[in-house]
Parts: structure tokens; C-alpha cells; sequence
């Protein structure tokens, strides 16, 4: 499986990376990936490559990733050219609920994706006053989408694991909060 994690600096795009890749590791799977980003400070353009499988290259290549996860609607939307015909794509949006640019709906039907839209931000800062879980929220979402791949209490395992102790309580209802948000089809 090719992942692509994309958002802005300071969303927690590399730890929400890493949560994946250690749940597959765990798993006794092969792990490659990279971070591409222009600006690693806060507000900046980044681009997570995660593969899961035998690969030799860490980077996804446009057209071959089956999943895209952006915590941001413009960097989602810029990053869908890497998804493969009938890739998934999960995209945070707190304004967008349709793609409303022709070219982009086009591509989004030829290629045939699925592609999705969730208020992750209602949970993250409405609910739990906390930006910083906007990751995890996602996380929950795509547990929810795929839960055969991603299975929920595995990934909350994993989360447990390798965040903060001071920080871990909050994460894991983000976790809870993220699968049960609404999610819409954005064409």
C-alpha cells in the first residue's frame, strides 16, 4: 500500500505518518517512507511518502498511491494527482464540503476516486479546544473507512505508545471523536 499524508506545517502530519508505520511494523510488515516538505516550520507545505510492502523507493510516484490523508482541503486537493485510479482520498475540510473547480471534478471522475470530506477541525478545536489532535481525529476517520486495514483499538495502541503520557488522554478520544464524525462525498 502507497500513502501520501499532505497538510501544513504544524498539523502533525509526521506523527500521524508514523502511527501508520508503526502499526504496520507491528504487524511484521516492510516499512519505507520519506517527508517532502517546503517548509518544515509551522504553516508550510508538507508531504508525507508512506509504503507499506516490498519497496524500494520511499517516494510515491504521481498516479500509484491508493490512499491520500490530508489534514488540509487545498493541500488535498493539490496532492490528489497521486492517487491511482479508484484511490481513497480523506481530506479535513472545516469550509469545503464540494469540490466546486471543473478540471479538479473531472479528474476526480475519470480517475474514479473516492474522494471525502470530514470537519476534523469541529472536533479538534470545538470540542476538545486542541488544534494539536487534528491528526489523531483523522486517524480515527480512516480507521472508520477502512477498519479491516486499519483496525481501530490496534491503531489506538499504537498511539498510546509512542505519544507524550501527558498528552495521551486527549489523543485517544480525538481517536474516538475522528471515527464517528460525519463524513461526505465531495463531487
Amino acid at each position: 500500500m502507497q500513502m501520501i499524508f499532505s497538510g501544513i506545517g504544524g498539523q502533525g502530519i509526521l506523527l500521524a505518518t508514523r502511527v501508520i508505520g508503526e502499526y504496520a511494523l507491528s504487524k511484521g510488515l516492510s516499512v519505507i517512507g520519506s517527508e517532502v516538505h517546503g517548509m518544515a516550520q509551522r504553516g508550510g507545505s508538507v508531504v508525507s511518502h508512506l509504503k507499506i510492502g516490498n519497496y524500494n523507493s520511499p517516494l510515491v510516484m504521481r498516479g500509484e498511491a491508493d490512499l491520500l490523508i490530508a489534514f488540509d482541503w487545498h493541500e488535498g486537493l493539490r496532492n490528489l494527482p497521486f492517487l491511482k485510479e479508484e484511490g481513497i482520498a480523506l481530506l479535513n475540510s472545516d469550509k469545503h464540503s464540494k469540490v466546486e473547480h471543473p478540471t479538479i471534478e473531472s479528474f476526480i471522475r475519470k480517475k474514479r476516486l473516492e474522494v471525502y470530506a470530514v470537519d476534523g477541525y469541529k472536533v479538534a478545536l470545538d470540542q476538545l479546544k486542541s488544534p494539536g489532535v487534528l491528526n489523531v481525529v483523522m486517524l480515527g476517520k480512516l480507521s472508520y473507512l477502512m477498519e479491516e486495514r486499519f483496525p481501530p483499538e490496534e491503531l489506538k495502541n499504537i498511539i498510546e505508545k509512542i505519544v507524550s503520557p501527558k498528552f495521551k488522554e486527549i489523543n485517544l478520544t480525538a481517536f474516538d471523536l475522528g471515527r464517528k464524525m460525519e463524513i461526505r462525498e465531495v463531487i
